[in-house]
């Protein structure tokens, strides 16, 4: 790292120095953690500008010309830059292993290197500021055309800038800045063709999950070695089916997810415990199985544990060996691990070399079979005793746990799908490894639903087709889609909170249920009416003390009874409410940030209720609070106009109508005849909000084929430039004035 401290950076260069000291050392020592992790493999080579496996440090990413070991320097990261860059991703990769988060970063990296370069700083990571951070950003909406990869690299970028700060590796602080690019979550949300057609990509094909249930059904010997390629796959989509969890998730299962608990009517549920890979503490969660798939969900979990017993009764037992390796490495007590195959012999016995094919689990006769694994093909070169010691050599790196596991403490001896190698495969014989274990994940199950190179896939191998003849096709996250998406139709009458369906699938922000759930649009409507009123006229969801009473419409404000509650606003128009100290607010946040921030009395989103009690006292105290400090300003406006001040007739103006309508808000409140819970909301308005605006260009829209909506569309940037408020009912009328419709 070149040290610039001599740098001009401002009137006192002796300054640059004492702050940049620290963050010099602190980037020292970061390289240096970074270095002695075993990450990737001890082996790793540092100062290579390859890692297999892992990525590049160039500065334009994969290099053309395939593996080659020589490049320009000039292609490389900058020398300054290159060793922090390896160490954030070996660090990241030790804190969170992720292969797509690792790309999102390395990328991330390159761009904030380049960002450097372009602000004369070369590549000294010291000085990455905030500015730095949207210069990188401002790169990466030029360079890519994807939003979902500008969002994830924004992301990565907010990951970075919070690794900075908490090493202290920049001159200023880095931590405020956090990812300014929106995700994709657009075209779910649109009408036509286009739109559906998005949403039927993200659901599963019904034909393919039908095809995964025939077979499920079908299969008659589970633990029959042939089979256990169909019972993963199917029971895998049955689990899937069973709660709405992520592919990678169910990975992460431990030998006693299971679980039971009997209800209030003394009806025993079932639920499987898991781990959220989104959750930052990876607390253990029950996720209920409903009882349609309740047993099909437990014979898939029965069989899943079935075929991995085995598996994992040989990793408890590498676990007691090494337990007692560790005590007394010379301990007589260590013994091989006596398979179905392995020949009854003495552990100290010279073994021929089909008596070591056979216990290392083989039963062919081919001696080329040792040369492959680095044996010998010499007789009576092995004892029992020395292949153990060669056994316990070669098990997975991090053996008892689980390499890679969100859930540091997994170990294969309690992990629910802990495998030998090559299990799955089918149709050679004696391909199985009993002497290791080995963990499926996402890619294992992707890879058999979708097949690859000489390997075909679930549906191809049993012939299930599309109306084309193409082979079916399924992804697991597709399942998680139509599980949400059920969730948020309701099923009868019932109908779900979006909160609670968040939380049962394990989500960190509430956004992102948005993106998983594909109704469309007229059935969102339907259920929206359905689930809001009944024949009788009362509401679905809150009980009421009687049928809605007929509007009352004052000269400022309208009155209905409604919900009783803010609480109830929340679930009658199933968005985000914001309590306010008069009652709620209905704005739709997705649009446009509060246009009358503070001024809730004069908007109308702002929704007062009539409440009960105290809080209802409390409320009417504030509201006479607030009269006469509007009386105080408006006798403040009529002076000052009377003294001939420019502008304050506007002024004036304001306080008079603010105050009749507060005085006429106080006389509802206190009216007997308004009803508790009463929605009491504005109907004049001094503008239109965003939201309102939106809907009146809608109108303008849903015309603009049969009429020239010009002379209508000055109109309505007239009012809006003038603040004048355009009721939604008038703007008909007023293009057909315009155009003699």
């Amino acid at each position: 790292m070149t040290d610039k401290s001599t740098e001009d950076n401002g009137s006192n260069p002796q300054l640059t120095l004492v702050e940049r000291g620290p963050c010099i050392d602190n980037l020292g020592s970061f390289i240096k953690e970074a270095k002695a992790l075993t990450v990737f493999g001890p082996d790793l080579d540092w100062h290579q500008w390859r890692w297999a496996g892992v990525g590049t440090f160039t500065a334009q990413g994969a290099m053309k010309g395939g593996r080659k070991k020589i490049i320009a320097p000039d292609q490389l990261l900058h020398p300054d830059f290159i060793d922090f860059a390896k160490a954030c991703i070996r660090y990241r990769e030790s804190e969170n292993p992720s292969q797509s988060n690792r790309k999102s970063e390395l990328c991330a990296l390159r761009l904030v290197e380049r960002a450097l370069r372009q602000e004369g700083a070369g590549g000294d990571p010291t000085r990455i500021s905030l500015h730095t951070l949207d210069l990188a950003t401002q790169l990466v909406r030029e360079t890519s055309d994807s939003q979902g990869t500008r969002y994830n690299l924004g992301t990565a970028l907010a990951r970075l800038a919070k690794l900075l700060n908490r090493k202290g590796l920049t001159r200023n602080s880095v931590g405020s800045f956090s990812n300014p690019i929106e995700p994709d979550n657009s075209l779910h949300l649109r009408l036509g063709d286009d739109a559906d057609r998005h949403r039927q990509s993200r659901l599963p094909d019904e034909r393919a999950l039908a095809c995964a249930g025939a077979v499920f059904a079908e299969i008659t010997e589970p633990e029959h070695p042939e089979s256990h390629r169909d019972v993963f796959v199917t029971s895998c989509v049955t689990l899937l089916l069973s709660g709405s969890k992520r592919g990678n998730e169910l990975f992460e299962m431990e030998t006693d997810a299971l679980y039971s608990e009997l209800d209030s009517d003394r009806i025993e549920r079932w639920g499987f415990r898991w781990r959220s890979s989104k959750s930052k503490n990876k607390a253990m969660r029950i996720s209920w199985i409903h009882e349609v798939m309740e047993p099909h969900a437990r014979e898939a979990f029965r069989r899943i544990y079935a075929i991995t017993e085995e598996p994992r009764r040989f990793a408890r037992y590498c676990e007691e060996q090494l337990a007692l390796r560790e005590i007394n490495p010379n301990d007589p007590g260590l013994r091989f691990y006596r398979h179905a195959l392995c020949p009854d012999v003495p552990d100290n016995q010279p073994l021929t070399n089909l008596e070591v094919l056979a216990a290392l689990g083989s039963e062919s006769t081919n001696p080329d079979i040792l040369s492959s694994k680095g044996l010998s093909r010499q007789s009576d070169t092995y004892t029992l005793d020395s292949l153990w010691q060669w056994v316990m050599n070669r098990l997975p790196p991090g053996f008892p746990y689980v390499k890679g596991a969100k859930n540091k403490h997994l170990k294969y001896s309690e992990a629910l799908f802990c495998m030998h190698p090559f299990q799955l495969k089918t149709g050679a014989k004696s391909t199985t490894n009993p002497l290791s274990v080995w963990m499926p994940s996402l890619d294992t199950l992707t890879h058999l639903l979708r097949g690859r190179q000489n390997s075909p896939s679930f549906f191809e191998r049993h012939r299930a087709e599309d109306e084309d003849g193409n082979p079916l096709r399924l992804k697991s996250h597709q399942i998680r889609h139509l599980l949400d998406t059920i969730s948020h139709e309701g099923t009868g009458d019932d109908f779900l909170d979006v909160a609670f369906i968040n939380a049962f699938a394990g989500r960190a922000k509430a956004w992102q249920g948005r993106t998983y759930d594909h109704s469309r649009a007229e059935d969102k409507a339907e259920i929206d009416r359905s689930a809001t009123q009944q024949a009788d006229g009362r509401s679905a969801l809150f009980d009421l003390p009687g049928p809605l009473t007929t509007e009352t419409q004052t000269k400022h404000w309208s009155v209905r009874l409604k919900p009783r509650s803010t609480a109830d606003i929340e679930m009658h128009y199933r968005s985000a409410t914001v309590a306010t100290v008069w009652g709620g607010c209905e704005h739709d946040w997705l649009l446009k940030p509060c246009p009358y921030n503070r001024d809730c009395l004069n908007c109308k989103s702002h929704v007062c209720i009539k409440g009960f009690g105290q809080d209802d006292q409390e409320r009417l105290q504030r509201l006479k609070m607030l009269l006469d400090k509007i009386v105080v300003q408006q006798g403040l406006a009529q002076a000052a106009l009377d003294r001939g001040e420019p502008g304050t007739n506007f002024w004036l103006e304001y306080q008079t109508l603010y105050r009749e309508r507060v005085e006429e808000l106080i006389r509802l409140l206190e009216d007997p005849n308004t009803a508790d819970g009463a929605e009491i909301r504005l109907t004049n308005a001094t503008a239109n909000t965003h939201l309102h605006r939106v809907l009146q260009q809608k109108v303008l829209l849903a015309v603009e084929s049969q009429l020239d909506e010009r002379d209508a569309v000055n109109y309505l940037l007239a009012a809006y430039q003038e603040n004048r408020a355009l009721p939604l009912e008038t703007t008909i009328p007023l293009l057909e004035h315009h155009h003699g419709a």
